[in-house]
């Protein structure tokens, strides 16, 4: 992939988002905010990879490909908030496949090899799945992997910035549908956390259930240079903040906070993985 292509991509995602903003009136307010929330993400997203691409030294044409690959990752997400009004995928359409269907209904990589091609559309439609595939191939595989940790990254910035809002007066459509009027969480995430485990989070109902599942995304991160963001931009500590305050929050505390130092103790800068 030249530099060409990913000017290319970086002008048409700024011009295809900017067809989705609305009039700046009353009414469309929350709608433009939702809109440039994801539009931010993106960004964000592309940086984060770009950060975690140093770290495992990869060649300027894969540098490239993953700085892609983040710049349409929620590109579908743009169409479902104005077709459904929801961030929701159980309650309106996959937005993975959707970018994917984009991205061919508009020819956008249609200059790129099919290699590439094949390679971005797999990692933008497996990057919300629950588990990727067995018959990815290597290329494909580490793409999926790097895309979904940089989404990770910022997604905990994305919630944190949420729970620092006034609650009365946050938009929902960030966190979902789930039960944000009780302090009480689900014992079966306490139990997926002290397994080393990640959280279904079609099994979260409270907003206790997100914080704690999203805390749990530590054991399902692939680069240990993702670790080192988790822990550099202290999300650990900034979601428990927000988390009842007894024994049991602190022995999880504990535990992930032993969990991520332990994984760092093995990071070597630039030469934690290859493709």
């Amino acid at each position: 992939m030249k530099d060409t292509d990913l000017k290319f991509f970086r002008k048409f995602f700024k011009e295809y988002v900017g067809k989705f903003y609305k009039w700046n009136t009353k009414e469309n307010e929350k709608y433009n905010k939702n809109i440039k929330l994801k539009e931010i993400h993106t960004y964000k997203v592309y940086n984060n990879i770009i950060k975690i691409g140093k770290f495992l030294n990869l060649s300027k044409e894969h540098k490239n490909i993953a700085k892609t690959i983040a710049l349409f990752h929620d590109i579908g997400r743009f169409e479902q908030l104005k077709r459904y009004g929801t961030y929701n995928d159980n309650n309106s359409i996959n937005h993975g496949l959707l970018g994917v269907q984009i991205l061919e209904s508009e020819n956008v990589l249609e200059k790129l090899n099919n290699t590439e091609q094949e390679i971005i559309k797999k990692a933008i439609l497996f990057h919300n799945a629950k588990n990727l595939q067995c018959d990815l191939n290597n290329n494909e595989l580490f793409f999926c992997k790097i895309i979904r940790d940089a989404d990770k990254l910022d997604i905990y910035r994305v919630i944190y910035e949420y729970l620092m809002e006034n609650k009365e007066t946050r938009d929902r459509t960030v966190i979902g549908e789930v039960n944000e009027d009780t302090e009480e969480y689900s014992k079966d995430v306490v139990k997926s956390i002290f397994e080393n485990k990640i959280f279904d989070n079609n099994n979260v109902k409270t907003i206790n259930d997100k914080k704690l599942s999203m805390l749990s995304w530590v054991f399902d991160i692939n680069f240990l240079a993702t670790l080192y963001y988790i822990k550099k931009r202290k999300y650990i500590d900034k979601f428990m903040y927000f988390l009842p305050q007894n024994e049991e929050v602190k022995k999880i505390h504990e535990h992930i906070r032993n969990y991520v130092d332990e994984k760092l103790k093995n990071l070597k800068y630039k030469t934690e993985y290859k493709i």
